[in-house]
């Protein structure tokens, strides 16, 4: 099941390639706001997922998937195996950071307040999420990016 639009216009990107790419995966858990650990592909909904419980991740430690069963052992957690999953969580911590470092300071601490605080974000908030979302990393900085944004944005009017 897809649950955004991000996915979704990858996924039809990606059926209209010829062959579909190998390791494509479709974010899915519209449900619930957790995703396993081998889907992560840095879309909006995951970096706010990401970034909600970077201090865990910051920790190594991924977030339990919420059940409302007690008997499941919270130390299996779904991991690609070609890493260890406590270096893969580590890793997605990192990139996060290295994502958000390129965001000016007022911006990036407006975006983490929000986050952590989980109040509504704000457009300030959403220009970030939308800078620090998809892959790969985005190359130009902050402010280039955000004019070239606006400049699209004033051609299409």
């Amino acid at each position: 099941m897809i649950d955004c639009i991000y996915c979704i216009r990858r996924a039809e990107r990606a059926l209209e390639r010829k062959p579909a790419h190998p390791d494509f995966t479709i974010c899915g858990y519209p449900d619930e706001r957790w995703f396993p650990l081998g889907v992560i592909r840095f879309c909006p909904p995951q970096v706010l997922f990401l970034m909600e419980n970077i201090s865990l991740l910051r920790d190594g430690k991924y977030p339990l998937r919420p059940t409302g069963y007690t008997d499941i052992d919270p130390a299996i957690i779904v991991v690609p195996r070609t890493t260890s999953s406590q270096q893969t969580i580590l890793d997605l911590a990192a990139e996060i950071d290295a994502r958000l470092s390129s965001v000016p300071g007022i911006q990036r601490k407006l975006f983490e307040v929000e986050i952590q605080e989980q109040l509504e974000l704000s457009p300030y908030s959403w220009t970030v999420l939308n800078y620090v979302s998809g892959w790969p990393r985005k190359t130009m900085s902050f402010s280039k990016w955000q004019q070239q944004k606006e400049r699209r944005r004033s051609l299409a009017k």
